[in-house]
């Protein structure tokens, strides 16, 4: 309708502003041991409280931040963010580890990794302590242009965790990087090529 047609283009033209405004926020929940119950780590949600239209979903606006260009500055604010918060608590003796969702377009986003790694250095957590989590549709319709960017060179790197969540499953990938670091994205770890080696099932999730 020309109604929804409408509000699709003011948040998209309102969400570049939302990032610097403080409407955007994280809601962090809470994840548990299940041989203990005890609270391991926390998945950090983004939300937005917008002025005119109140909450709005991320089922809404994640894929207008897709479509309009928005969506690499919104993970990245995402991940700064959450990534400060764990910094915190693991300044105050919380050692937690943080899960933040990555969308099909950061799978393909070379630039991604590189600053995660930056970010992490300039926080001082473990690489470890966080993990990236992407759907069964983002491994389904991983496209082969991700493929194309190849990591180079011999040094290892922080190793950092991805987990692939399906709907019998969760996937559990531990991805070593190496540099130098050239145009290297998310997608090229998700062949089928490497998913044999890398991937370690847990049915326990």
């Amino acid at each position: 309708s020309d109604q929804a047609q409408h509000r699709r283009l003011r948040l998209g033209a309102d969400l570049p502003a939302a990032l610097a405004s403080g409407q955007l926020f994280l809601h962090y929940q809470p994840k548990t041991r299940m041989r203990d119950r005890r609270i391991c780590g926390v998945e950090a949600l983004v939300r937005w409280q917008h002025p005119e239209f109140g909450p709005v979903s991320p089922a809404e606006f994640i894929p207008i931040a897709e479509n309009t260009g928005t969506s690499a500055a919104l993970t990245r604010w995402v991940l700064q963010s959450a990534l400060a918060q764990l910094a915190a608590w693991h300044r105050n003796h919380m050692p937690l580890e943080m899960a933040v969702n990555l969308s099909a377009a950061d799978v393909l986003d070379t630039q991604l990794l590189q600053y995660i790694l930056e970010a992490l250095s300039e926080v001082k957590v473990p690489a470890g302590s966080l993990t990236l989590e992407i759907t069964e549709s983002v491994l389904m319709h991983e496209p082969a242009a991700a493929r194309r960017n190849t990591s180079s060179g011999s040094a290892a790197g922080p190793a950092l965790k991805l987990i692939a969540r399906t709907a019998s499953f969760s996937a559990f990938m531990r991805i070593a990087l190496r540099g130098p670091r050239r145009a290297l994205c998310l997608g090229d770890l998700l062949n089928a090529g490497q998913l044999g080696a890398l991937v370690e099932v847990d049915q326990h999730h």
